[in-house]
């Protein structure tokens, strides 16, 4: 049977958050963005989404939407052949489009959709099952304010199932955050370890101190404390505190390192699916775990980012940071992410 693309379409959409977001001192109450959506000769609709939210996505949005419109054009009334298929090349050795930026993701998503759904035993033998099946742990997400009553976060984490949460610092004193780390600490009782993302916030003397006065026990890693990454060594010697990257592997520092526990993963930042699995590899031959985690995508992109996590955890399971969805009023898709006992699932 013979498939090709006969139409491609371009929607704009707006999502409201549940309540305010902030990144990077940027206030959002809603993102916008763009749904790819293409038709093959057989009448499968697919969708693929081109996101943006300022302060965590790079590029003029504009720019992007238009070198989607080009780059979906490509895409139409050509034969499929899948015998040149290789999820590990960009848009998947199928047809000729080299980028790596959001556009890139767009098309790339809506490839993985339209597999899903004509090829499905394609799909499930590389993912390791389809977004019905695949069972993903995820850690919680945690953003500190000075109202926050411990008691209750743990409480809530423990009803969630979480066994780890990422808690955000650097918006605090440090006063206040060890403060608050200490009382996670006592009522997590060895029950929940966190992961601290510093989002490169503090100095290498203000980290330092840090580092030295919280419950390394408690600690499962800290994502980019700081710029100087060298200097994360002598605070690993120290502390025996472990490591992970994000804003480091924007800056091309794929280097092993001892310190270093996991590589933190957003697809859409890296610009394709096909470069996130790259990456997963990348990160299997360094030994160091790849953490999937969304940039507050839509559900609908959502469920490829749980068959990527479900790809990395085939080489060693870990929690991944997929847990944003709760922060969206609603975003008018037919997905259905449920959590429970820390276990994402779609139905």
């Amino acid at each position: 049977m013979n498939y090709y693309f006969t139409d491609a379409s371009i929607r704009p959409y707006t999502i409201s958050f549940k309540r305010p977001l902030v990144f990077n001192k940027i206030k959002h109450n809603f993102k916008k963005g763009y749904f790819l959506i293409l038709k093959d000769n057989h009448s499968n609709l697919v969708l693929g989404e081109l996101p943006f939210i300022e302060g965590i996505h790079t590029g003029d949005p504009l720019k992007n939407l238009e070198m989607l419109k080009v780059f979906s054009t490509k895409l139409l009334n050509k034969n499929i052949n899948l015998k040149n298929l290789d999820f590990k090349k960009s848009a998947f050795n199928l047809f000729d489009i080299e980028d790596d930026g959001l556009p890139l993701f767009a098309i790339e998503a809506a490839l993985l959709s339209w597999l899903k759904k004509t090829h499905s035993e394609i799909f499930k033998n590389f993912f390791k099952g389809d977004s019905r099946s695949v069972s993903i742990p995820v850690n919680g997400l945690f953003i500190p304010s000075p109202k926050d009553d411990p008691k209750a976060l743990v409480a809530n984490w423990k009803e969630k199932g979480f066994k780890t949460v990422k808690v955000k610092i650097g918006n605090l004193s440090i006063k206040e955050e060890l403060q608050l780390i200490w009382k996670l600490f006592k009522e997590a009782n060895s029950s929940i370890k966190i992961r601290l993302d510093g989002n490169q916030k503090f100095s290498n003397e203000d980290f330092f101190f840090f580092a030295k006065n919280i419950p390394a026990e408690f600690i499962d890693y800290i994502e980019d404390p700081i710029e100087d990454a060298a200097f994360l060594e002598k605070i690993h010697d120290e502390t025996k505190l472990s490591f992970a990257f994000d804003e480091q592997l924007k800056k091309g520092n794929f280097k092993k390192e001892k310190y270093l526990k996991a590589w933190v993963i957003k697809p859409s930042l890296w610009g394709g699916i096909s470069k996130s699995i790259q990456m997963i590899d990348l990160a299997k031959e360094q030994k160091v775990l790849a953490v999937i985690s969304s940039a507050y995508e839509t559900k609908i992109t959502l469920k490829h980012l749980a068959a990527l996590a479900s790809y990395q955890n085939q080489f060693q399971k870990t929690d991944c940071g997929l847990h944003t969805f709760e922060n969206f009023i609603d975003d008018d898709s037919l997905e259905n992410p449920t959590l429970k006992k820390g276990i994402l699932r779609f139905s």
